[in-house]
């Protein structure tokens, strides 16, 4: 029997105090390295200049275009100077690109795996396989090569990574197969590092960011889709903080919103941990390993 839903509705839209650096969670960074990929514009961006407001030490921003790294370095030093920025221009689908990654940013206690992308959008039928296949490339190969490297240099200690998925995770769109299925499987990915390294202290959590207007994601979506977007980069900058914080450790392995007030969810902890909640499961059937 499929377990009743969580009467949790998405209210959020943009930061509130529970999530907040300023007040809910500030100084939760304090003493931390951070390592967000994708942090050369859009929620990456933001998620980095979050980090810092939270007291994180430094903050290593990971992207192809170094451009727009330093561009978002010079933004974020502005108004914290003593946070360590470091631009690495990186293709997170080379796993060269990677290694070297890790070796310029040194310690790492935290991971954002914000790097994604649609790939293409088209009936199944019209799609480019090339193109198709780039939402894999980059969300589950890129996430997954970022990933083992991060696990291979806690070298058994504890730490933090959190995926930036999509509610597309979790629905079906038509002409949106590939984002959607590559969302589904990051969800999994998430469950499979909580699942082998949780016992060792790591927690992993995926969350759907809202629909943040102007974002390369966003401007990729169909037009019906980007209609929808009015939430504030804010909002997952801010959840992503809330996200590596021991509050937070009930969700790792599962698949949260940014919408959601996180606040009130609290109040269905023991709920979601006694039902396994908010995991990709096939409903109708009762089958666990």
């Amino acid at each position: 029997m499929a377990a009743e839903a969580l009467p949790i509705k998405p209210s959020k839209h943009d930061e509130y105090d529970f999530i907040s650096p300023s007040s809910g969670t500030k100084d939760a960074a304090a003493g931390k390295s951070v390592l967000v990929t994708g942090a050369g514009s859009g929620i990456g961006e933001e998620i980095a200049l979050y980090f810092a407001i939270a007291g994180a030490t430094s903050v290593t921003l990971a992207g192809r275009d170094i451009v727009s790294l330093e561009e978002t370095k010079a933004r974020i030093q502005t108004e914290y100077p003593k946070v360590h920025l470091l631009c690495v221009a990186t293709d997170i689908t080379d796993s060269k690109a990677v290694s070297k990654l890790f070796e310029k940013a040194g310690k790492v206690d935290i991971l954002i795996n914000n790097a994604g992308s649609t790939g293409t959008v088209a009936p199944l039928a019209d799609t480019d396989i090339v193109k198709w296949w780039t939402a894999f490339d980059i969300n589950i190969r890129g996430t997954y090569l970022v990933t083992i490297e991060y696990l291979k240099l806690l070298k058994g200690g504890s730490g933090s990574v959190v995926n930036v998925s999509s509610r597309s995770s979790h629905v079906t769109a038509p002409s949106m197969s590939a984002y959607q299925i590559s969302k589904s499987a990051l969800n999994r990915l998430t469950e499979f590092i909580d699942k082998d390294y949780a016992s060792q202290g790591v927690t992993s959590v995926a969350y759907h960011p809202g629909g943040v207007p102007g974002t390369k994601v966003a401007d990729s979506a169909p037009e019906w889709l980007r209609k929808t977007f009015k939430d504030s980069a804010a909002l997952p900058a801010a959840t992503a903080v809330f996200l590596t914080t021991p509050r937070a450790k009930y969700l790792s392995g599962r698949f949260v919103s940014a919408q959601w007030d996180l606040e009130e969810l609290e109040q269905y902890k023991d709920r979601i941990i006694s039902g396994d909640l908010l995991k990709m499961r096939c409903l109708g059937i009762d089958d666990h390993l």
